[in-house]
This record gives C-alpha cells, structure tokens and sequence, in this order.
C-alpha cells in the first residue's frame, strides 16, 4: 500500500515536472520568435553600367532576418556587401576598369501569393514569393586607366578625373526581387532568390556619363571633347542560401488555417481515394 501511494506520488512529481519545464519553454520563447527567420545568401552580381563591356560578373553576400507578420507576408531587413567590377571603353580614350566595393543596410517585405489565396500551410515545401524594398548604399570606387604619370598628366583636365577616379559615397536605393523557399525540413529551409537593385547614383562605376571626341589638333590627336549624360546604375543579384526558422509561426495555430488545411487536405483524398482502392 506504501509503495502503491510513493510510486503515484513520485509519477505525479515526475508529470508535473515535464508539465511545468513545457510551461516554462513556452514562456520561455519570446513571441517575436515565432515565425523568425535568419538568413543568408550569396551569389554574383551583374553590373549595368554605362560603358561597361565585359568582366561584369562578382560575389556578393546578404545576411538578414524576416518575421511573419501575416500568414501571406514578410517583412525583412539586414545587411550585404559585394564588388561591381567592368572594363569601360570610351571612344576618346583605351580601355578602363573600375572596381567597387559596396555595402548595403536595406529593409522590404516577401509576398507569398500561395498562402495568400490559398491556405497557410507552414509544411509546404516549395514556397514562392516576390518582395519589395531599399535602403543605403556605401560605395568605395576606384578606377584606373593603367596610364603612366606622364601620360596623364598631358591629359586635358577634363579627361584626368575620368581617368583616375576614388571616392566613397552612401546613396539611397529601391529593389524589386522574385524568390523559392524549399523546406528540407520544420527549422531549415534553403531559397533561391533574383534580386534587381536601382541606387540613386550613376557613380558607381565612377562617373556620371563620359567624353566623346568631337575635334582633334590637325595631327590625328583629339584636343576638343564633348560631355555625354549616362544614365543610373543598375546591377541584378543571383543568390542562394539558407533560411533558420527559430519557432513555429504563430499561424499554424490558428484554427482558421487549420480548418482551410484540413478541408484542402480532405479534398484531396477523396479525388484520389478511387487510386489507392486500385492499389
């Protein structure tokens, strides 16, 4: 009788132990971690320049985080960095290269037009998604032509700041970005992700436009040139990465989601039923 009493006693002690640690982790899991993500990428770069011809392609990396603020929508911010690199051809001058190193501080939001019509479903596997956003962009330019000292200094002065060219600039931006998210399992996730980037600013390659030749000396040698207007730079990302959920999305307990699941899901054994009853 004893012994009936202390083992009750002891799997009471040992139930309200594991019920009361349950209790604690849940309190434990602050809500904004419910449907955060950490994420990185990385990938090249392919920079649209003004006179960029060739050797366009660079790496660059993003690392951010993204919350679930609705069942169909994100909202994300972080950092990156990367080079934009090119050779330049002018017509009044060889050819150049410029080489800059950017970093970014950006923010937007993911639309995710599956849950958006149909119902959210935190196991899906593929999940589709285009977003929206900007921020501040720090270039560091610099260009060179490879010319010696003493051809550039019997350059026109307007051509010797083309020709060799170093600055540091913050310049605002907007992004537009198409994306897939692949769940290998409930924490990880791994995503593709195509991302085109506008700064306010045609310096990134390090200048705003360039020097057309319209006269020459009489011996065959350009001494008259005429400034032609280039337009904003633009280059597009080609990333991929990884995604970390830290806890379960407040959504996937919504009884109306689940509701829409299950019905789905319903759905879809009975058009399918009539095939296993084959098998």
């Amino acid at each position: 009788m004893h012994r009936n009493i202390i083992a009750i006693i002891v799997a009471l002690f040992v139930f309200s132990t594991i019920a009361d640690a349950q209790v604690n982790y849940r309190r434990r899991t602050p809500p904004f971690l419910k449907g955060f993500y950490a994420q990185g990428k990385i990938g090249p770069n392919l920079f649209q320049g003004d006179l960029v011809d060739e050797g366009k392609l660079r790496l660059g990396f993003d690392a951010f985080a993204s919350k679930e603020v609705l069942s169909w929508l994100n909202v994300r911010g972080g950092i990156g960095t990367g080079l934009l690199a090119g050779k330049q051809i002018n017509g009044a001058q060889s050819m150049k290269k410029f080489n800059t190193t950017y970093f970014t501080l950006n923010c937007g939001a993911d639309w995710f037009p599956i849950n958006f019509f149909d119902a959210y479903l935190g196991e899906r596997f593929i999940d589709p998604y285009i977003g929206l956003g900007g921020g501040l962009l720090v270039a560091m330019q610099k260009k060179d032509t490879g010319i010696s000292d003493e051809a550039y200094n019997d350059l026109p002065d307007e051509l010797k700041y083309d020709a060799r060219y170093e600055e540091t600039a913050g310049v605002g931006f907007v992004y537009a970005h198409i994306g897939a998210r692949y769940a290998l399992n409930k924490k990880w996730k791994i995503f593709v992700e195509i991302q085109g980037i506008q700064p306010f600013s045609d310096r990134l390659d390090g200048h705003d436009g360039w020097y057309k030749t319209v006269g020459n000396d009489g011996n065959g040698r350009p001494n008259q040139f005429a400034f032609q207007d280039g337009k904003w730079d633009f280059f597009y990302t080609y990333m991929a990465g990884a995604a970390y959920k830290f806890a379960e999305s407040p959504w996937r307990i919504d009884s109306k989601y689940n509701r829409k699941v299950y019905l789905k899901n319903r759905r879809t054994y009975k058009r399918n039923s009539h095939r296993r009853r084959r098998l």
